[in-house]
C-alpha cells in the first residue's frame, strides 16, 4: 500500500500574507460573535444543539401550561355561570358558590388539561414524524424543485451545485440534494434535516439571479455552518412544536366556521329565547380555543427567535471561516438589504420556517422585534465589514453586476489570513475555530502523523487546505466523469467500479449494470481508485435517488463481486460500508433496512474492542506473525488513553485476526453510532491514535479513519498532501 502523500497531485499552498488592519478589525468583530458562540468543537456544537433542544422542550412545556390554565379558567367560569339560578341574573353569591359540585369541577379541569396537554403533544409529535424523512419535506412544503444534476442545463444552477459539491468535498459531508424555490424572488436559503449525512439545501431563484460567485459561495457557507453545527435538527423541531402550540387555533377556527352556518339557519326560524342555549358555550369554547391557540403560538415564536437569534451570528462567522472570503458573504448581505424583494419568501410556510433561513424571511415593523429570528441585517454586516458606509447597492446596480458575473463567470476568492493568537494550519486561520478538532491536546506529532491531526482539528470547520483539496480532487474529474456521478446508473457502476471486478465478474453482472458497466470504466480514470471515500461521497444524491429494491439489487452485486475470491480486503469493505452509509440516509424508508444483516453487538466495551483492532491489522502485513500480533498489540495500547473515561474497559491487547470480518465490524458501527458524542468522539480520537501509531499513514488507514467517522456522523475533511 502506498504512503499517503508519496504520489499525490494535490497542489499545496503559499504561505499567507501578512496581517493588514482590515483582517485584525475582521478578527475582533468575528470574536465577538464566537465569544458568545460556546463550545467549540465538533462533537461539543453537537451537545449544545441537543441541550438547546432539551431546552426547547421545557420552554414548550411552559407554553403548554400556560395555555392549559388559560382554557382552564374559561371552563371554570362557564361551569360556575352554569350553576346559577336561570331566573337571577344578579351576581353570583357565597350560597350559589356552595351549590357547585366540586367534583365534577374537578373532573372537568382534569379533563381538559388532559385533553388539551394530548391534543397539542398529538399535533407536535404528528407535524414531527412528518418531517421525519429529512430536509427534502421541508424543501417540498416550501416549493423547492429538486435539481436532478444529470439534466441540469441552466448555467446558474450548474455554478450552485458545483458550490454545494466543493464545500461538501472539503466539509468531508455527503454531497447534499439541492432545491431551488422557482417562485421566490426574494435573496434566501436554508438548510434542512437531522443530521450532517441527510441535509439538503434550499436557494431561491432571486439567489440565482442576483449573488455573484462569491456571495452565493458565503450563503452556502453560511447553510453549511447551520449544518455541521448540530442546528438543523433543532429547527426540525422547532416546526413541530410551533405547529402544536398553534393548533388549538386551528381546532376553534374550524369549529366557529361549523357552526357559523347551522347558527344563521337555526336564527331565521327558531324566535325563541337563546339564554340557555347550548350552542352559545360551544361558541365561547370555540372562541377560547382560537384565542389561546393564538396566544401560545405567540410564546413558540418568542422561543423560535431566542433560540435562532445568536445562532446565526456564529454561522455567519463560520461562513467567513470556510471560505476565507469576508466579502462574499458580507456582499450577500449587503445586496439583501438593496433588492427590492429583500429576503422575503412569499410561501405559506415560511412563517414556521423562518428560523431556518439565511435571512429573515418574513416583513416586520421593526428589526428589532422580539420575534425577529434574525439580528438586524446592519449588525451582521459590521461584524463582517466593520469599515461599512450603512448604503445599500440600489436594485438596477444589482442586476446588472449579476449579469456581469454571469458573462464573465470568475474562480472564487479566498484571502487566507494569519491573525495572531489563533491556530496555525497551512494557508492561514482568519477567524478562530468554530468547531476545532477531535485531537485537542494530542501534542505535536512527526511523519505523517501530523497530517492526520490536522485532518481531526478541522472536523466542522474546513479552511484552504481542505478546500485546496476539494478542487484538486474535481480537477482530477473531467467534465463527461462528473455528468456520470449524477446519473443513478452510472453512479451504480461506479461503486462496482471501485471493488475492480475482473472481466470474468463483468461479464457475469446482470443488466443493466452490464450493459452501462464498460462505458463507465472507460471514461474513469485509474487516479481515482485512489479515492474511494471521495468519490462515495460525491456520488452520494446520485444513488439515493434510487428505489429500494435497486438499492438491494446494488448492494447485492457489490457482495458478489466482494466475495469473488472467498475473502473481504479491507479496502473493498470500506467502498461496501461509506455506500451503504449513502443509501440508508435516501428519504425511502425502506433504504433504512439495506445492509442491515450483520449480528447485533453484545455491548459497547466489545464493539470498541473490534473496531479498534480491525484498524490496529489494516496497519499490519497480510501475515498473521507473532510480530505482526505484537505490532498489532502496540497499535491497541495507543487508545486506550483515549477511551479511558468513556468507556468502561479499555481494550487492550489487539484481537486475533480470526475474530474479525466484515458482518461483526458493520455490527460493532451500529452499535457506536448510537452512542453519546462524548464516546464517539473518543473512538474517533481513538481510531487516530491506532492509525497512526508506526508513524506511517497508509492512503487506506486514513480512509479507515474517515468511514469510520462518516459511520458515526461525524463529518471528517479530507487530508491535504504534504
Amino acid at each position: 500500500m502506498e504512503v499517503v502523500g508519496k504520489q499525490s497531485k494535490l497542489r499545496s499552498f503559499q504561505p499567507p500574507p501578512r496581517l493588514n488592519e482590515t483582517d485584525l478589525s475582521l478578527a475582533i468583530e468575528i470574536k465577538k460573535a464566537m465569544s458568545t458562540a460556546g463550545p467549540t468543537s465538533f462533537f461539543e456544537q453537537q451537545d449544545l444543539a441537543r441541550r438547546n433542544s432539551k431546552r426547547l422542550i421545557w420552554l414548550f412545556g411552559l407554553a403548554v401550561l400556560a395555555m392549559m390554565i388559560c382554557l382552564n379558567l374559561v371552563v371554570v367560569f362557564l361551569f360556575v355561570s352554569a350553576a346559577k339560578n336561570p331566573q337571577d341574573q344578579s351576581q353570583l353569591t357565597i350560597n350559589t358558590l356552595e351549590t357547585i359540585d366540586t367534583s365534577q369541577l374537578a373532573m372537568l379541569i382534569g379533563g381538559t388539561t388532559i385533553g388539551t396537554g394530548t391534543i397539542i403533544g398529538l399535533a407536535s409529535l404528528g407535524k414531527t414524524v412528518a418531517l421525519a424523512s429529512g430536509g427534502s419535506v421541508v424543501a417540498e412544503s416550501l416549493g423547492g424543485r429538486l435539481i436532478e444534476p444529470q439534466d441540469v442545463k441552466d448555467p446558474l444552477e450548474k455554478r450552485l451545485l458545483n458550490i454545494v459539491e466543493e464545500m461538501a468535498i472539503a466539509s468531508g459531508v455527503p454531497v447534499p440534494p439541492v432545491y431551488v424555490m422557482d417562485n421566490e424572488e426574494g435573496i434566501n436559503a436554508f438548510a434542512a434535516g437531522h443530521k450532517p449525512t441527510d441535509a439538503v439545501i434550499g436557494v431561491t431563484r432571486g439567489t440565482l439571479q442576483t449573488l455573484s460567485r462569491d456571495q452565493l459561495q458565503g450563503v452556502i457557507a453560511h447553510e453549511f455552518s447551520h449544518i455541521l453545527n448540530g442546528d438543523m435538527r433543532l429547527n426540525i423541531r422547532m416546526i413541530g412544536v410551533l405547529y402544536g402550540l398553534l393548533f388549538l387555533s386551528i381546532i376553534g377556527r374550524t369549529i366557529i366556521r361549523l357552526l357559523g352556518n347551522t347558527t344563521t339557519r337555526r336564527s331565521s326560524s327558531d324566535d325563541k329565547d337563546s339564554k340557555g342555549n347550548p350552542m352559545a358555550v360551544v361558541y365561547v369554547i370555540a372562541i377560547a380555543l382560537f384565542v389561546l391557540g393564538y396566544l401560545g403560538y405567540f410564546l413558540g415564536r418568542l422561543i423560535q427567535a431566542a433560540l435562532s437569534r445568536q445562532r446565526e451570528f456564529l454561522a455567519d462567522a463560520s461562513a467567513v471561516q470556510f471560505t476565507r472570503n469576508p466579502d462574499g458573504i458580507a456582499g450577500a448581505l449587503k445586496t439583501i438589504g438593496g433588492w427590492t424583494n429583500h429576503a422575503q419568501i412569499q410561501s405559506p410556510e415560511a412563517l414556521e420556517t423562518a428560523h431556518l433561513f439565511f435571512g429573515d424571511s418574513i416583513k416586520r415593523i421593526s428589526v428589532n422585534s422580539p420575534m425577529a429570528t434574525h439580528p438586524p441585517l446592519q449588525d451582521r454586516i459590521l461584524r463582517l465589514d466593520p469599515n461599512w458606509d450603512g448604503t445599500y447597492p440600489e436594485p438596477a446596480h444589482i442586476v446588472e453586476a449579476a449579469q456581469e458575473s454571469i458573462r464573465n463567470p470568475s474562480k472564487p476568492s479566498r484571502n487566507p489570513m494569519n491573525l495572531p493568537g489563533m491556530p496555525n494550519i497551512p494557508g492561514g486561520m482568519s477567524i478562530p475555530p468554530i468547531l476545532a478538532g477531535l485531537a485537542e491536546g494530542a501534542g505535536g506529532r512527526q511523519n505523517l502523523g501530523q497530517d492526520v491531526d490536522r485532518s481531526l482539528t478541522t472536523a466542522g470547520q474546513p479552511g484552504d487546505e481542505q478546500f485546496g483539496y476539494a478542487r484538486s480532487f474535481k480537477e482530477l474529474v473531467p467534465e463527461y466523469v462528473e455528468e456520470i456521478t449524477r446519473e443513478p446508473l452510472s453512479a451504480s457502476c461506479i461503486v462496482l467500479w471501485l471493488l475492480a471486478p475482473s472481466p470474468d465478474d463483468v461479464a457475469l453482472m446482470p443488466e443493466p449494470f452490464r450493459g452501462e458497466y464498460p462505458r463507465v470504466a472507460r471514461l474513469m480514470s485509474e487516479e481515482l481508485q485512489q479515492y474511494p471515500v471521495d468519490l462515495c461521497k460525491l456520488i452520494a444524491p446520485a444513488i439515493r435517488r434510487l428505489s429500494s429494491s435497486q438499492m438491494v439489487y446494488l448492494i447485492t452485486e457489490a457482495d458478489r463481486l466482494i466475495l469473488a475470491d472467498d475473502k473481504v480486503k479491507m479496502g473493498e469493505w470500506l467502498v461496501k460500508r461509506m455506500v451503504t452509509n449513502q443509501l440508508r440516509r435516501s428519504k425511502d424508508p425502506m433504504a433504512k433496512s439495506i445492509g442491515a444483516k450483520s449480528e447485533a453487538m453484545p455491548d459497547t466495551n466489545s464493539a470498541v474492542a473490534l473496531l479498534i483492532s480491525a484498524l490496529a491489522w489494516s496497519g499490519q502485513s497480510g501475515n498473521n506473525s507473532a510480530e505482526s500480533q505484537s505490532s498489532a498489540n502496540q497499535a491497541v495500547s495507543k487508545a486506550g488513553p483515549m477511551l479511558a473515561n468513556v468507556i468502561s474497559q479499555s481494550p487492550t491487547q489487539c484481537m486475533p485476526k480470526t475474530m474479525i470480518n466484515a458482518q461483526r465490524l458493520d455490527a460493532a458501527l451500529v452499535r457506536l453510532s448510537s452512542e453519546s458524542a462524548k464516546v464517539r468522539l473518543a473512538i474517533i480520537r481513538a481510531a487516530a491514535e491506532v492509525v497512526q501509531a508506526d508513524a506511517v499513514v497508509t492512503r487506506r488507514e486514513f480512509d479507515m479513519v474517515r468511514v469510520v467517522a462518516d459511520s458515526l456522523d461525524c463529518p471528517l475533511p479530507p487530508m491535504m498532501i504534504a
